[in-house]
């Protein structure tokens, strides 16, 4: 079985070919005070966080293994282009063109990389790898500096 590191580096770095990201991270930090958990506003934009979720170990008859299944999720987050007046956002560009850009690069970074069982193993380290899930999307129309954000729920399946 690889290690919980190495699948989450692997996945990581997989994720981040998508696009050119100011900031790569597995460090989520949590807004103090904030009534739901949401990460803080990086600087750098755009930017990809992993953030790990729950794992579920199912016991098999089959020779006593284990299926290990691991929810992870990956954070994107970016900003509507500025328009004429300094620091507004563009009034003519959607929300959703831009954050929907990114989600669409993430998902073709996270292509299958095993022709024979048409997965992405991530190099082989894992059954399988793959976005399995609701995304959340925050538009960023309604925010006044046009902050965009989503959330990719990952899943993976662990030998």
């Amino acid at each position: 079985m690889p290690t919980r590191e190495a699948v989450m580096r692997a996945l990581l770095a997989q994720a981040a070919t998508a696009a050119a990201f100011q900031t790569v991270s597995r460090r989520v930090e949590l807004v103090p005070g904030a009534p739901t958990p949401t990460v803080a506003t990086p600087p750098a934009q755009p930017a990809l966080y992993l953030y790990e979720g729950d794992e579920i170990i199912q016991q098999t008859p089959r020779r006593g293994l284990a299926v290990r299944t691991w929810d992870v999720a990956l954070f994107l987050w970016c900003k509507i282009p500025l328009g004429t007046t300094l620091g507004v956002p563009d009034g003519t560009t959607p929300g959703a063109t831009v954050i929907n850009t990114l989600i669409e690069a993430v998902e073709a970074a996270l292509a299958p990389d095993d022709p024979g069982t048409g997965c992405l193993t991530l190099g082989g380290l894992v059954e399988w790898c793959r976005s399995e899930g609701r995304i959340l999307k925050v538009p960023g129309d309604i925010n006044p500096d046009g902050q965009c954000f989503a959330e990719i729920p990952i899943k993976i399946l662990v030998p």
